[in-house]
């Protein structure tokens, strides 16, 4: 890399070598930028002892940081990253996304105002492909192609950009934060910090989607479920209210989405119909999991999460890939329950 001081840091969470295909399609992305000779990419490894360097990790704008395989977690491994950034601003992006054409130029210049987290337009990367539609209509309506440009209350989670100084801010509870980033971006608007979405940044995500898809919307919803409750101090009572609503939360949220297209996007609509059914059944999946979460903390849902991204989808976690965390303590299962 330039003697210059980088301008964008990216963070690229790297799994076990039968994983790599779309990450090597996502470094492709990053490594033609045209801004490539200010920008560090820091691929975190976290794949087992003796697997490959990732597909251009020898690029001078490259820098491998290794962890441990089976104790790291991806929001662990993302804070690593943070950590060791040289540049002002750092951008997370997922293992199966493409940086477009301009996206860092669009992100460099858009933090040069008071935003602490920049987003922009994501698109679908496998169209077409089974029912990856309809997750991506699900998991990223706000954010779809035209997008207008302004403040925003959440941004698309790991394909988002913020000050590498307001990430810190948070100490040791930025693991936790990036565990599920809807909360982090919550806590940066509690907080008196800005969100804005540029449409000039544009990047696609692609999506597998099969039954242990479920699974991973379930992981994740869990942890979402128990950390919500936990970073912003959710009384017991609470906790158990939301709990009991979760048969509730799938018609609740399907409806959302539905009228959201129906005034929003029109044009979405009949894609969205025609997918309702499996949008249907992942919302009941997250459900399932964040009223799990809410009474019962994360469990092992973080490793089976990580696991879905790092290791390939699975039905359950391995035992040696949960890492034991503070909320097992038993004052903290008390504060769960």
């Amino acid at each position: 890399m330039a003697d210059e001081a980088p301008l964008l840091t990216v963070v690229v969470v790297v799994g076990d070598a039968h994983t790599r295909a779309g990450l090597e399609k996502t470094m492709y992305s990053l490594l033609h930028q045209c801004l490539i000779h200010r920008m560090e990419v820091l691929a975190v490894d976290c794949s087992a002892p003796g697997t490959p360097p990732l597909k251009g990790s020898d690029h001078p704008s490259v820098r491998a940081v290794k962890m441990p395989r089976a104790t790291t977690t991806i929001a662990q491994a993302r804070a690593e990253g943070v950590r060791q950034a040289r540049a002002p601003i750092v951008s997370f992006l997922d293992e199966h996304s493409f940086a477009m054409a301009g996206w860092a130029e669009a992100l460099v210049e858009a933090h040069r105002g008071p935003w602490a987290g920049v987003g922009g337009e994501i698109y679908n990367g496998n169209s077409a492909v089974g029912f990856s539609d309809a997750i991506y209509l699900m998991g990223h309506g706000p954010w779809l192609p035209p997008a207008q440009r302004g403040e925003q209350q959440l941004l698309p989670s790991h394909d988002t950009c913020y000050k590498r100084s307001v990430l810190l801010s948070y100490g040791d509870q930025l693991c936790e934060l990036l565990v599920v980033e809807p909360l982090l971006m919550w806590k940066l608007r509690a907080d008196g910090h800005k969100l804005l979405l540029e449409p000039d940044v544009k990047s696609t995500h692609s999506y597998t989607v099969n039954l242990k898809t479920l699974v991973a919307f379930y992981a994740w919803s869990r942890c979402f479920g128990h950390l919500r409750a936990k970073v912003f101090g959710w009384p017991k009572w609470k906790r158990w209210l939301l709990a009991l609503a979760t048969p509730l939360v799938p018609m609740a949220r399907v409806s959302r989405m539905l009228a959201y297209f129906v005034r929003r996007r029109p044009e979405r609509l009949p894609a969205f119909l025609i997918g309702l059914p499996m949008i249907t059944l992942a919302q009941v999946g997250a459900a399932v999991g964040q009223g799990i979460g809410l009474v019962l903390g994360m469990g092992n849902a973080e490793a089976l999460f990580t696991q879905s991204h790092l290791r390939g989808l699975r039905w359950r976690a391995d035992a040696r890939d949960a890492p034991p965390r503070p909320e097992s303590s038993d004052a903290q299962r008390r504060e769960a329950g």
